[in-house]
């Protein structure tokens, strides 16, 4: 484990600005499913590299790739391409990580959303669930990824 690590998996209040809960690990070779439930609040959610600085969010650094507000976000914090939908408290997102053909995709509600980012080091070392959270009252759950061959 690297970074934060909220207990039980939840993660409450006090993750703020760049501080970040990565506890799962990706493996090369492997596809892998998670969700992240919000429970309140606006959360950046996705991957990143262990290299990602934890200085500010996961995904606005070249290490990270995420979804926030309806904009994929990766190496900015202000703007990105539209996609998806806003997400609001309640909303479950899924993050298809796929190591083999390099592609990262969301699903937002069981909607998925196509790939995300596509980018041949996805198929190389390590990468890691991220979240960030913008205030102190941000609030979010996360259900454990499983590789698709377990």
């Amino acid at each position: 484990f690297f970074f934060k690590q909220k207990t039980a998996y939840e993660i409450l209040s006090g993750l703020v600005g760049s501080e970040m809960c990565i506890r799962d690990r990706f493996t090369a070779g492997h596809r892998y499913y998670f969700e992240i439930v919000v429970i309140s609040g606006s959360i950046k959610i996705g991957v990143s590299r262990k290299t990602a600085n934890i200085k500010q969010a996961f995904s606005d650094g070249n290490e990270g790739w995420g979804i926030y507000n309806g904009e994929l976000r990766h190496n900015s914090n202000s703007s990105g391409k539209k996609y998806g939908k806003k997400i609001s408290n309640g909303d479950v997102v899924g993050i298809l990580v796929d190591m083999v053909e390099g592609v990262i995709s969301f699903v937002i509600n069981g909607t998925n959303y196509g790939p995300a980012f596509t980018e041949a080091q996805f198929k190389e070392g390590e990468l890691y669930a991220a979240v960030a959270a913008l205030s102190s009252s941000d609030k979010c759950r996360v259900n454990s990824p499983q590789p698709e061959d377990q």
